[in-house]
């Protein structure tokens, strides 16, 4: 009976953040916007890929695919979670992509300062 309640628990949480992160969004880009939103979403949850539709896209696509692939299994099994995970909020996102994005910058920096330097 706990595992219920508490699962129930967590799912009317979870209903509650995305209404949140909802009206975040109502408040920053208007309704219109949102209602837009979430009929691209719905409709990309729709179509969603085959294999078949894999098998049809160029190299260059299929090797990015195999990445996020690999990468996604390497995620799970050093941090033991994913990105369905629901105990983050909206600001934690947005804090993690920054991070990311900021390191991705120093690479490119780092990379930008090595070929200046053969090249010099």
């Amino acid at each position: 009976m706990k595992n219920i309640i508490d699962d129930e628990k967590k799912l009317l949480e979870q209903k509650l953040m995305e209404a949140n992160e909802i009206d975040l969004i109502t408040d920053l880009f208007g309704n219109e916007d949102v209602e837009n939103t979430e009929t691209v979403c719905e409709k990309q949850m729709e179509n969603k890929m085959s294999v078949e539709d894999l098998n049809q896209v160029d190299s260059i696509v299929q090797s990015v695919l195999q990445k996020f692939i690999i990468r996604s299994k390497v995620g799970k099994e050093k941090y033991g979670t994913d990105l369905d995970r629901n105990d983050l909020k909206v600001q934690d996102w947005i804090t993690h992509a920054q991070e990311e994005l900021m390191d991705g910058i120093l690479y490119l920096e780092k990379l930008k300062q090595y070929v200046n330097k053969i090249n010099n």
